[in-house]
């Protein structure tokens, strides 16, 4: 059995708090909760803990703690405010504000905001899956663009309209660039990757992007074949796109990569095009630039 005394005494010894859960191989909080009680108990030097009564402290680990919620209070359906808030537009606010609406309808007593997110993030830190992604510094640049467009007025056209958003982030430092378009078509897409360039200050290893048309021309499984412009622009730069992987396998994904007993044929050939030299790659690369500075 761990000795509680032990722990509190090296504390008071001057060890550090973090250097003594390390060497007692428990946590950083349960050494404070254990000092808050030795503390409370009046034992505040080492001679206090001489006569100490190690089962003052034993205890305090052990109490169970009751539940603090007041059943007055209606508890709002959690189940449902997670479900919702995987739609888009979707807040803990809104959703806060429908539960304050049915509570007021019923007669029943309702959280405010601040007690409804908490027990929300207590019911996430239970049902919510989570898998942390380790990223290099300057390896990566995800982008994308928004799923929601936004609104503006266009003076040229004397209308309300709708851009689209431009999104690129840096995984590792989640530094992020955004910036809106008339459209998602080609010219768009490279001028919003430049300009990425320029505010971050450098050209990372590699572009991730979806497969979207403007920089994927057929999101094959294992090869996909990037636009054109797109390739010759991040080959300018330094860089390598990197679409993600479709969701179903098309092409020649559909073949095996290696000769069976079934398959006697000649295997079939992945985008040959993809891995030849680019003719005229000077004359590709001053077209691309003319049409991000016009």
């Amino acid at each position: 059995m761990l000795d509680y005394l032990s722990i509190v005494r090296a504390v008071y010894s001057g060890l550090s708090q973090r250097e003594v859960a390390k060497t007692h191989q428990v946590s950083r909080n349960t050494v404070a909760l254990l000092l808050r009680q030795a503390k409370s108990l009046g034992w505040l030097t080492q001679e206090d803990l001489k006569d100490a009564d190690p089962a003052a402290l034993s205890g305090v680990l052990g109490k169970e703690r009751g539940t603090t919620r007041d059943a007055t209070f209606k508890l709002p359906d959690y189940n449902y405010v997670h479900a919702e808030l995987a739609k888009p537009h979707v807040t803990l606010h809104l959703l806060w504000e429908e539960y304050v609406e049915s509570s007021r309808q019923e007669g029943s007593r309702f959280y405010m905001e601040t007690q409804f997110r908490h027990y929300y993030h207590k019911f996430a830190r239970v049902h919510k899956a989570t898998i942390r992604l380790e990223h290099k510094p300057a390896l990566s640049l995800e982008v994308d663009w928004a799923g929601t467009k936004i609104a503006y007025f266009d003076t040229d056209r004397d209308e309300m309209a709708q851009a689209s958003l431009f999104v690129s982030v840096l995984p590792c430092s989640q530094l992020i660039y955004t910036e809106p378009f008339r459209d998602e078509k080609t010219p768009a897409w490279i001028a919003g990757h430049v300009h990425a360039f320029q505010y971050i200050g450098g050209v990372p290893k590699t572009l991730v992007s979806d497969n979207l048309k403007s920089g994927v021309t057929r999101p094959l499984f294992f090869e996909p074949d990037l636009n054109r412009t797109y390739l010759v622009m991040a080959f300018y730069y330094g860089a390598v796109g990197c679409p993600t992987l479709p969701k179903k396998r098309t092409s020649c994904s559909r073949f095996p990569l290696h000769r069976t007993s079934s398959h006697n044929g000649p295997l079939p050939k992945c985008n040959p095009t993809a891995t030849s030299p680019y003719r005229g790659f000077r004359l590709s690369v001053r077209m691309s630039l003319t049409s991000i500075s016009g």
